[in-house]
This record gives C-alpha cells, sequence and structure tokens, in this order.
C-alpha cells in the first residue's frame, strides 16, 4: 500500500524530470527569436529575421521530402496493417 509520502515524492520527482526535458527546449524556442547571432543573456531585442533566413534556404525542399516520405510510410503501412488485419480474422495460426 502506498503511502502519502510516497505519492508526494513520486510527484515531486515527476515535475523534476518534466522541468528537465522542457526548460532546455524553451530556453531554445526562445532564443529562436534572438535578433544577435550571439546567444547572451538578456536578450536584447526580438525578431522573425532567422525564420525568414532559414525558409529562404533548403527548409521548403526539405519539409516537402520529408511530407512525401511520411505520406508513402503511411500507405505502405496502412496497406501491411490491413493485410495483417484481414489475415488474423480470418485465417487461425499459431500467435494469434
Amino acid at each position: 500500500m502506498e503511502r502519502r509520502s510516497t505519492r508526494i515524492a513520486l510527484g515531486v520527482w515527476t515535475a523534476l524530470v518534466i522541468l528537465f526535458l522542457w526548460i532546455p527546449l524553451a530556453l531554445i524556442a526562445v532564443y529562436a527569436f534572438n535578433k544577435s547571432n550571439v546567444q547572451s543573456w538578456p536578450i536584447p531585442s526580438f525578431t522573425t529575421h532567422w525564420f525568414r533566413a532559414a525558409w529562404t534556404s533548403e527548409v521548403k525542399t526539405s519539409l516537402w521530402l520529408s511530407v512525401r516520405v511520411g505520406l508513402y510510410a503511411t500507405g505502405i503501412a496502412l496497406v501491411l496493417g490491413s493485410v495483417a488485419a484481414f489475415g488474423g480474422v480470418r485465417f487461425r495460426f499459431f500467435g494469434r
């Protein structure tokens, strides 16, 4: 049986792990809008310049390639999963 202190300790530990994972992601998101090339604190000003610079480079091509690969993988998984499901329902075999 769990004691109250165990549940509190588990909750605190869970919160610490989540913070450990999310704080760096939040900092990177804030630094993405930094106007300067140098990452310093406090941030002097905010801009979307780096998003425009990235979008005009090869990001569009890479994004379209990722979308195509994802669509192909989804189609293949749909076909294979459907065949496996039909086979599992229709026939009897070991491991079913």
